[in-house]
């Protein structure tokens, strides 16, 4: 026997014979089921809840697994291992996931995908999102929050920019608040867009990009560059600069304890900017200025969420993802 080790957005190629799936559901009311490319049924056979045998595999199908409820829970995770019989000319083969799936949040999720290979059968475990495990499990909670309200969006294109106030303001902001706070947004990003569509900037009287290559480093990396940067007087968000740079329908999520310079231009600029207020909303001089702050719900206090009651803390998160995804 053959045994192989699969990890996210890899394949592997294994005999084309009949083949055993056995699947670890979250819950006994999920389902499985195969479809070929067209969305059709591929017929099997269900000894048990969790296993599948498939006697004669199409040139092209898909597994997936479908919630009992409305949708995944918090926390779920599925495991897969795939059993090919041996032929007349080679040995049995296995495929074994390297990782559990994570579906929170979904109500469907596609596990393995199958590909005609000459006369074999390519094996593939779709690159699946891992920044709720890479990240916190308040990040988590925001991901699983922003699919329950929007759906499973499933990757759109809509590019995010992530910027970080780099004036002198900001160093004086918590490091471990600005992480977190990070970590939340980018938990909401991922399930707006793909990962290769969010990116992560320091602005001031510049734009500095901040480069990571992994999405779950982006957070503390950009702490680290805006320890590092020079102080500025102040921040501007508007500039042609940091504009031009930006596709189409860019989601500019602007972090700070203050607002930008250049406020008054922010519904002018050419692409959308949510802010996102660290601290306290005192910090903001609205009524000196006569602006209007932004709603409580973009008023991130990690801190705070952390001591919350469960409920208080889901109602929060809740908010702050309603907040985000409002369409300016």
């Amino acid at each position: 026997m053959t045994v192989f080790m699969l990890n996210r957005g890899a394949s592997v190629s294994v005999n084309r014979s009949r083949l055993t799936l056995s699947v670890t559901l979250p819950s006994q009311s999920d389902t499985i089921s195969v479809v070929d490319t067209t969305g059709a049924a591929i017929d099997f056979v269900a000894p048990a809840p969790g296993f599948v045998i498939i006697p004669e595999p199409p040139d092209n199908f898909t597994v997936s697994v479908q919630s009992g409820g409305q949708e995944f829970p918090r926390g779920s995770s599925i495991f897969a291992n795939v059993k090919v019989d041996a032929t007349d000319y080679t040995d049995e083969d296995e495929v074994r996931l390297s990782e559990g799936i994570d579906p929170s949040g979904l109500r469907s999720v596609n596990i393995l995908q199958f590909t005609a290979d000459g006369g074999s059968l390519r094996v593939e475990l779709p690159a699946v999102s891992t920044v709720a495990q890479d990240l916190s499990s308040s990040a988590e909670a925001v991901r699983v929050e922003a699919r329950r309200q929007l759906g499973n969006v499933d990757g759109s294109s809509r590019p995010v920019v992530i910027a970080l106030d780099a004036s002198a303001s900001a160093h004086t902001l918590d490091a471990k608040n600005v992480q977190e706070t990070l970590e939340h947004i980018i938990g909401y990003a991922s399930q707006i867009t793909s990962e290769g569509s969010i990116s992560g900037a320091l602005v001031s009287d510049k734009y500095v990009p901040v480069m990571g290559s992994e999405l779950a480093e982006l957070p503390e990396r950009m702490v680290n560059e805006l320890q590092s940067a020079p102080l500025r007087s102040s921040s501007v968000v508007t500039s042609d600069a940091f504009v031009s740079t930006l596709p189409q329908d860019t989601l500019v999520i602007y972090v700070s304890d203050s607002l930008p310079v250049d406020f008054e231009r922010l519904g002018t600029c050419g692409v959308e900017v949510k802010l996102v207020v660290l601290m306290s909303r005192e910090a903001w001089a609205v009524e000196s200025s006569g602006v209007e702050i932004p709603v409580p719900a973009t008023h991130v206090d990690t801190h705070a969420l952390a001591n919350m009651p469960e409920a208080s803390r889901s109602a929060a998160l809740a908010q702050f993802v309603q907040a985000l995804s409002q369409r300016s």
